[in-house]
């Protein structure tokens, strides 16, 4: 793909088609400004399965009558999220953006989630993977930069109260080992906003963010990017 493609198509009005698959509310949508097309559709907990969600893009395409050479751009999360969902969703962007020679924009799906939320002022700490009892969190205050931590269930209760947390799935394995400390707060179990996502990938494609598909880095498994970022700080301080 040439780069002047990536330059020529960053503009507001672009045409994408979006999916993400990186945490328990599963989104797709279909943009196409200069047809007046703007579709979404979310596929909450154990509903998405693969297959509907590529079978749901597909219907639209034809109700539309839209074909990939029609979009400018593909659109879909580079994670944290599951195995299973990111590499469908990824898969599939990645062959549509060779077959269709298009850009890819990627986000992460925990900036997304943190901005449908609307509350920049607010202390929060977002749970980004928990294994067992350890959990990979981000600590987030507006006076202070962001802090990654690598914390027991204990040792995260010590740091922050549980008003301050952000559970981004609904099945969050801290709620369920801790019941008692959650009893009576206003946590909250995040979903996607479909605008904000737009709005997200409006803004990547106006700072022309596009990439070729085959340089699109998803993060499933292995190390969460919460843990990347602590192991790498730890090892610049040693």
């Amino acid at each position: 793909m040439n780069r002047n493609n990536l330059e020529g198509k960053g503009r507001a009005g672009s045409a994408f088609l979006l999916i993400d698959a990186s945490c328990s509310t599963n989104l797709i949508a279909l943009v196409v400004p200069d047809r007046q097309v703007r579709l979404t559709r979310t596929f909450p907990g154990r509903e998405y399965p693969g297959e509907n969600l590529l079978s749901a893009c597909e219907a639209w395409l034809d109700g539309c009558a839209i074909k990939g050479e029609d979009l400018d751009y593909f659109a879909t999360s580079h994670g944290p999220g599951s195995l299973t969902g990111l590499r469908v969703a990824g898969s599939f962007i990645r062959t549509l953006a060779q077959v269709f020679r298009k850009p890819v924009i990627t986000l992460n799906s925990l900036w997304v989630l943190e901005r449908s939320l609307g509350q920049e002022e607010r202390e929060v700490v977002t749970i980004i993977q928990a294994r067992q009892d350890r959990y990979f969190v981000r600590f987030r205050s507006a006076q202070d930069s962001d802090d990654y931590a690598l914390l027991t269930g204990e040792e995260l209760f010590e740091r922050r109260p549980p008003e301050a947390f952000y559970c981004l799935e609904e099945r969050c394995d801290l709620i369920r080992r801790f019941p008692d400390r959650f009893a009576g707060s206003d946590y909250v179990l995040q979903r996607l906003d479909p605008d904000c996502y737009i709005e997200g990938v409006a803004q990547a494609i106006q700072n022309r963010a596009g990439k070729e598909y085959h340089e699109i880095a998803l993060h499933y498994g292995g190390q969460s990017v919460a843990e990347e970022v602590f192991y790498r700080k730890k090892g610049s301080m040693i």
